[in-house]
């Protein structure tokens, strides 16, 4: 799995929950501030990307994907850690 892909699946994922075109989705817009995204929206994509990549996240920590970049690095650590915890 690499950076690219998994930002492409994200920007996927943002697709099919609001219909926005991938290839208009930056990977450093803000969903709430640039993307007007309202809260109902966030939490799709949000538990989306949680069941995509098993991630088991807190709510609480739901706030953390705030553009494509942030997913995929929140992505990649906890697929980093579990590596560890499991390796």
């Amino acid at each position: 799995m690499d950076i690219q892909e998994v930002k492409a699946r994200i920007k996927e994922i943002i697709f099919e929950t609001t219909n926005v075109k991938v290839e208009t989705i930056s990977d450093t817009a803000h969903f709430k501030d640039d993307m007007d995204f309202d809260s109902l929206t966030l939490m799709e994509i949000a538990v989306s990307i949680d069941q995509e990549y098993d991630l088991d996240l807190p709510e609480d920590q739901f706030d953390l994907l705030v553009n494509v970049d942030a997913c995929a690095q929140l992505i990649f650590t906890h697929c980093k850690s579990k590596e560890s915890v499991g390796g």
